[in-house]
């Protein structure tokens, strides 16, 4: 039960997180620094691209030492979805 409260709460999260105005710039609700969308992207390619090589990467017997990556991995490439909707 604790891991699907978490994967809920990290989803509300990481909606609130893409929210991104017209203009190009993040939607900050809190007040403080403005991140250009150019730069949120990048960084969340960076990210998807370093999860997919953790999670596909094995160890010296052979095991994946965190399989766990590739749903993270799966979760940026819908991040990088949800963003390139919101800038269309």
């Amino acid at each position: 039960m604790n891991k699907v409260i978490s994967v809920i709460v990290a989803l509300i999260v990481t909606f609130n997180a893409l929210a991104v105005d017209p203009a190009g710039a993040r939607i900050d609700r809190d007040g403080g620094m403005d991140i250009p969308t150019p730069i949120l992207i990048i960084g969340l390619i960076i990210a998807t691209i370093g999860c997919f090589a953790l999670g596909l990467s094995k160890n010296k017997d052979g095991k994946r030492d965190s399989s766990g990556m590739i749903g993270l991995g799966v979760l940026g490439v819908v991040g990088l979805i949800v963003a390139f909707n919101h800038i269309c």
